[in-house]
């Protein structure tokens, strides 16, 4: 169903975002910091970006859905965002101060909460959307 979606389309453009988050989150939980600090700290810094993702999200896909009726995105998805925003200033902390064993087990929430979040957009967000928002 996905890919007979136009080049560009919003909800093909989250698909693929969603699988370069998940290639990200891979090669991080590969990569033990103690012995290469600089490729988990770029991968990290790299899928921090995500919060660019949220705020597409939060500021472009719920109004429109909100408008036809459907808050339950934009009232439960704001509280995921919200804790994983929560978990990745956590790990930055934790990378400054070089506590770099608290980093790897904190990172361990950050897959486990984006993987849900993904899963609840692929599964129901994504779907729901292109029913509702013909144009």
């Amino acid at each position: 169903m996905y890919s007979e979606l136009p080049e560009g389309h919003p909800i093909r453009t989250y698909l693929q975002e969603a699988e370069l988050i998940q290639n990200l989150l891979e090669e991080m939980m590969q990569t033990d910091p103690q012995v290469d600090y600089q490729k988990f700290y770029n991968l990290f810094n790299h899928l921090s970006t995500v919060e660019k993702r949220f705020q597409r999200k939060e500021n472009q896909l719920f109004p429109f859905l909100e408008q036809k009726g459907w808050t339950n995105p934009s009232q439960n998805m704001w509280s995921f965002h919200d804790t994983i925003r929560d978990i990745f200033r956590l790990v930055r902390k934790n990378l400054e101060e070089k506590d770099l064993n608290a980093a790897q087990t904190n990172v361990r929430y950050i897959e486990d909460n984006l993987g849900r979040l993904l899963n609840v957009e692929a599964n129901i967000l994504f779907p729901n959307a292109l029913q509702l928002l013909t144009e």
